[in-house]
């Protein structure tokens, strides 16, 4: 027998026992590794206010046989809301589909005391079967400290239920891997179905004729020759993508002087650098067109240039 029931009378004792005996063992007794974290678990029971409601109030009591009725127990929430709900752990049953939870819990009118010890026992669907507790309405197996450790485990419930699909591990659908292949537009809601070879868009879709006759219209209606926004579309239709290259690629331009950097000029020293850079400046060349090309640059227009490189 452990510790915390050592001081029990005989017919105390043999209550626990047999409330123990369901498990086959004693929750007291149960080495630490065994439990988990009641906020890290993967698995909780389906505990719902009403079965508490129903353990608390309508549960016959082991001595008597009448209802329990602890109304009082009731308000034991708050001791939850609190937080003198400490250390609160859970180990799962399996084969007997039962939920054992533990913790130590505050006394209500002396908080320096030294903690209770409560535990209870959950089926899987969410009916609580008993509970214990050390202080001295533990005995009656509905204390508020029993009582706030099933408010505990209802609200790890509530915030378990209240989760997002992305806050749910391995929550996502895994992913097909079956291969899809790229279809045009005009195809992707055509009727797939076998034996139906019939497009119920056909009436729908312009004639090449149409098509050519709408994108003219379009490039008229904007004058794009004249200004110089232009329909984003036209710069992929035959026809008139050709208005949509760079002016850079259709004039002659002289090259930039990035096309100047060497990375060996690095190394230069201070007198061979000037001498390399007076050497690029003669060998320089900018012919009329280039220049009548590039005529928004005022530099290249002005009448210094024209005359040291412009033949």
């Amino acid at each position: 027998m452990a510790v915390h029931t050592a001081h029990l009378n005989p017919t105390e004792k043999e209550r626990y026992l047999s409330k123990v005996s369901i498990l086959g063992c004693d929750p007291y007794l149960i080495p630490a590794t065994v439990f988990c974290p009641l906020t890290s678990a993967k698995r909780l029971p389906q505990l719902t206010f009403p079965d508490i409601y129903i353990y608390l109030i309508h549960n016959p009591s082991p001595y008597s046989r009448d209802s329990l009725r602890a109304f009082k127990s009731t308000d034991a929430y708050q001791y939850s809301v609190a937080g003198w709900v400490k250390e609160a752990r859970i180990w799962h049953l399996e084969l007997q589909k039962l939920y054992v939870i533990i913790a130590h819990v505050h006394h209500s009118q002396a908080l320096s005391t030294k903690l209770t010890w409560p535990w209870i026992v959950v089926q899987e669907e969410g009916t609580v079967v008993m509970a214990h507790c050390t202080c001295m309405a533990g005995l009656g197996e509905v204390c508020s400290h029993a009582a706030a450790l099933m408010f505990s485990v209802l609200a790890a419930v509530d915030r378990r239920e209240g989760q997002t699909c992305t806050e749910k591990p391995c929550a996502w659908s895994k992913p097909s891997d079956k291969h899809v292949m790229y279809k045009e537009l005009s195809h992707i809601f055509a009727n797939q179905d076998q034996g139906k070879t019939q497009d119920p868009w056909q009436h729908m879709r312009p004639s090449t004729d149409e098509f050519k006759s709408f994108c003219e219209q379009l490039h008229q209606s904007e004058d794009q020759e004249v200004k110089p926004k232009k329909s984003a579309i036209l710069s992929v239709i035959e026809g008139h993508s050709h208005r949509y290259i760079p002016r850079t690629v259709q004039l002659n331009l002289p090259p930039p002087l990035t096309n100047l950097y060497s990375s060996t000029r690095l190394d230069l020293n201070l007198p061979t650098l000037l001498e390399e850079g007076a050497k690029v400046f003669v060998e320089l060349y900018l012919s009329t067109e280039q220049v009548s090309n590039d005529s928004d640059i005022p530099c290249l227009t002005s009448p210094l240039i024209r005359k040291r490189f412009i033949p």
